[in-house]
């Protein structure tokens, strides 16, 4: 999905100053053009250092020159005295900024004054320069091998495990390589009156400088409409043509313009200033890209029965997540409150820091940022009716994460969890499973405070409180009690629920509440319920058993029958004749674990201990979307039920996800849902045809047309080797005759 960029983060990467604010520097367009707020920075405070630095005599510049090289390792050293994990940056996933540790770990690779002192190490080196005599046959030889030592060190580093520096994805950024690294910037540069022999040998590529800004500008862009992830040798060709391009009709006619009118200190203040229009009008106007289905908002499957999309969206959210599995639950017959997850996900390669039982490894991660959200919205008889009768749906706030979510009593938010790792020794590969947050919240009303809520959720382990042992990293539910949905940032604390297996994952529980208590329906087959106190112990574990599932369940033992939202209870006899008594009303889900589809049924059970199941519906028609991930199959995950309204006219609300894409809702009288229970209901039901309808969802609306991306790539390829072709040489012909031109004028004077 597109990533929206907000206002202010566009205000302020028109006056370069986006690496100054850790919250927005990730979610910039083209973010790795951060580094120019620290030329701009360095630009400002040049003249005052350079005069400085001119100053200084020759031990003065050197003992400067090794403090600042000893300067960063102030990152391996100060973790180790202080026994923290010197790997401890791994914390941070790209683009969040929830916890400190994100702001501090932003601020070490983007703040210009994490670099000022690479600033001040170039102005030493070239007073160095000075300072040194060139006639020293000495001082000859040692500036003959430099630039090749320092080559030769950072080769080994680069190519060899062993050698690389402790924390080295973050300690090699803020140049722990600096000695290696002044050592080329020297040798090359030689000494005046006298060139090395590299540096000559090295000049005479000295014309593509001007090439290497663009490659650099250019890279991530080229990479986003490259038709393939895995590039080759012709995107390479393809990038150094759009520098080519992109230098000769933009950065020079730039340099031109700025040399014309480098003292009108007006025209140059005007550069900023209309970027400052241009970058908001182009965020305003360019429709942004939202990763939804092409499931249509609005649709009305039959008399009185609607589905449609929920317009959820994150208060201040600009990284391209989705909002999806909402749980809902009406208070009273006018207040809606929803509990969401936030989702996105992003992938990455660490063929650095990464070790597995003391070996060094290749880590592949897949990053799952996953957090709750929450809100409450008022929502009339009448916003009803508009929204079902016309397709108008009434004005939802904007959710808010759960903030308040913590660990240890409250003392650590919920966010550094245990990691699911899969080790591949054939090519030393760490496959890892990074999710940062809770997952599938289910709300239900507290039983202990009147006007609060409990919300149970889906999790891996936070660290503090377990050991990550790899045969014990699963998932497994918790759940926290009083919680204010209507202000989040109230301190909550996460309980686990140890009333299952902790080696094996545990989720998909139905929450209810019976007689002031709170219940757990563990399993639906066998039916097990179980009581759960405030501090996460359980107790009366109760099983029943309901036959037709049973005999699914033993015919298809592939299947995987779980529960889905929470439990309501209903005593509405008018609006349920096929079961004309109390009863509560709960969702299960059965699996296919070929493709990871999912078909939705209701079902009823007792209202009184053991909770046994009375009645199972027909299948219920959710809509499948296709999710972004190829080869999957569409899908739909119920993950909310709630029941407002007057008796004898009241309405469900079945929430769901589609296919991770957005959040919706199937909305039906509770008399129409009770007509799933009749027998005779056309709808498939679950032990009829298990073949056929486990394996998917129901029918969604014709699925989006996706290009043949193998087909692509071939056009896309074939397209550019010979647009390159007729464009490279001509480029390189005029690049060639410029500097011959270059060079014979320079000869000439």
């Amino acid at each position: 999905g597109g990533r929206a960029t907000g206002m202010a983060t566009l205000l302020l990467q028109a006056w370069l100053l986006q690496a100054w604010v850790p919250q927005v520097t990730e979610h910039t367009l083209n973010m790795q053009c951060w580094f120019l707020c620290c030329l701009l920075l360095y630009w400002v405070f040049f003249k005052v250092v350079a005069k400085i630095v001119a100053d200084a005599d020759l031990v003065s510049v050197i003992g400067t020159i090794v403090g600042i090289c000893i300067l960063p390792w102030l990152l391996v050293f100060v973790p180790l005295f202080k026994g923290i994990d010197m790997y401890w940056y791994h914390e941070h996933a790209f683009g969040d900024t929830s916890d400190p540790l994100d702001l501090l770990v932003v601020f070490l690779k983007f703040n210009p004054l994490a670099y000022a002192h690479i600033f001040i190490l170039g102005m030493c080196l070239a007073r160095l320069r000075t300072l040194m005599v060139q006639s020293d046959a000495c001082v000859q030889i040692l500036m003959e091998i430099m630039a090749p030592l320092g080559y030769v060190g950072l080769f080994l580093i680069f190519c060899f495990p062993a050698a690389q520096p402790p924390a080295a994805k973050l300690s090699a950024r803020l140049s722990v390589l600096l000695p290696f690294q002044s050592m080329v910037l020297l040798g090359l540069a030689g000494l005046p009156g006298f060139q090395p022999k590299v540096a000559k040998w090295a000049s005479h590529f000295n014309f593509l400088e001007s090439y290497s800004y663009a490659v650099y500008v250019n890279q991530f862009i080229c990479w986003h409409v490259w038709p393939e992830h895995r590039v080759g040798i012709s995107f390479f060709v393809f990038l150094a043509s759009c520098a080519v391009i992109a230098v000769h009709l933009v950065q020079k006619p730039a340099e031109a313009l700025i040399k014309k009118t480098k003292n009108n200190k007006w025209v140059l203040l005007s550069l900023p200033l209309s970027m400052s229009l241009v970058l908001p009008a182009l965020g305003y106007f360019v429709p942004t890209q939202e990763p939804m289905s092409n499931i249509p908002d609005y649709v009305k499957l039959e008399s009185e029965m609607y589905d449609l999309r929920l317009p959820l969206k994150v208060d201040g959210s600009t990284d391209g997540s989705v909002v999806i599995n909402p749980s809902v639950l009406m208070r009273g017959s006018d207040e809606l409150m929803i509990v969401a997850r936030q989702h996105r996900r992003s992938h990455q390669r660490e063929p650095v820091d990464c070790m597995w039982e003391g070996k060094y490894a290749s880590c592949v991660d897949e990053v799952w940022h996953s957090r709750i959200v929450m809100s409450a919205m008022a929502i009339t008889y009448t916003d009803w009716n508009k929204w079902l009768g016309k397709g108008s749906p009434p004005l939802f706030p904007l959710l808010q994460p759960w903030r308040g979510l913590s660990t240890k009593n409250g003392t650590q938010s919920w966010r550094h969890l245990c990691n699911r790792d899969k080790y591949l020794p054939k090519n030393r590969t760490l496959l890892r499973l990074i999710v940062n947050g809770p997952e599938d919240p289910k709300v239900i009303r507290s039983p202990d405070k009147p006007g609060t809520w409990d919300i149970a959720f889906s999790s891996y382990a936070p660290r503090s409180q377990a050991s990550c042992d790899p045969e014990k990293s699963v998932q497994q539910m918790y759940m926290a009690t009083g919680v204010e949905v209507l202000n989040p940032d109230a301190t909550a604390d996460g309980k686990h629920m140890n009333c299952g297996e902790v080696d094996q994952t545990e989720k998909n529980w139905i929450p209810f509440e019976y007689q002031h208590s709170r219940y757990f329906v563990y399993s639906i087959m066998p039916h097990v319920v179980m009581r759960v106190l405030k501090n996460g112990t359980c107790q009366d574990k109760l099983m029943s058993t309901y036959m037709p599932l049973s005999k699914l369940q033993e015919d298809y033992p592939g299947l995987a029958i779980s529960g889905s939202a929470q439990a309501v209870f209903v005593n509405d006899t008018g609006a349920t004749p096929n079961m004309p008594h109390p009863h509560y009303l709960a969702l299960f889900h059965i699996k296919n674990a070929k493709n990871s589809s999912y078909v939705h049924f209701a079902y009823r059970f007792n209202p009184d201990p053991p909770f046994h199941i009375l009645h199972v519906s027909a299948q219920l028609p959710l809509r499948a979307a296709q999710p972004d991930e190829q080869g999957s199959a569409p899908f739909a995950f119920a993950s909310g039920l709630t029941i407002g309204g007057e008796v004898g006219d009241q309405r469900v609300m079945i929430s769901y996800g589609a296919g991770d894409r957005e959040s919706r809702a199937l909305v039906l009288p509770l008399a129409k849902l009770d007509s799933y229970f009749d027998p005779k209901h056309p709808e498939p039901r679950a032990a009829l045809q298990p073949e056929q309808d486990a394996g998917g969802a129901a029918p969604a609306p014709a699925p989006e047309v996706k290009q043949n991306r193998t087909a692509w790539s071939r056009i896309m390829r074939g397209a550019a080797l010979l647009g390159l072709g007729a464009l490279v040489g001509p480029l390189l012909l005029l690049l060639v005759t410029s500097h011959r031109n270059s060079r014979r004028r320079e000869l000439a004077n």
